[in-house]
């Protein structure tokens, strides 16, 4: 199966990759197109207790999830750092405005996205920081 064959409709046609949550990293994508995830998933389903997921090579699936991961389908965008600095204001209470008014908070060198997310929201909340 050459890389150009795999388009995105073929590739959730034959595994269903973009029916769930957005995957967060390459690591999960990997994950999930593996033989034995295939096999825990759909052995069962389709015509006759097949799947077309079920006759996938690991070679395939390895390819598969290279074309995901090179064209960021189906994947969260922020970066891990952002995923981490918005479930911190989350946690911390948050509403979705200010989520929304805190997007744009440059991460480029933040070590600590807990840390810096409980001051940006103090500041907008013009509460003091501890």
């Amino acid at each position: 199966m050459s890389t150009n064959d795999l388009t995105e409709r073929h590739i959730s046609d034959m595994t269903g990759f973009d029916t769930g949550e957005w995957f967060a990293d390459e690591r999960e994508v990997r994950a999930y197109f593996t033989p034995e995830n295939m096999r825990q998933m759909f052995t069962g389903f389709g015509q006759d207790g097949q799947n077309p997921a079920l006759a996938l090579t690991e070679a395939e699936l390895d390819a598969m999830a290279d074309a995901v991961i090179e064209n960021r389908r189906h994947m969260d965008p922020r970066s891990a750092v952002e995923r981490e600095f918005v479930g911190a204001l989350e946690d911390l209470g948050a509403t979705a405005s200010e989520i929304d008014a805190l997007a744009d908070t440059d991460l480029t060198d933040c070590i600590d996205a807990a840390c810096l997310a409980h001051e940006r929201l103090a500041s907008l909340r013009r509460v003091p920081s501890i």
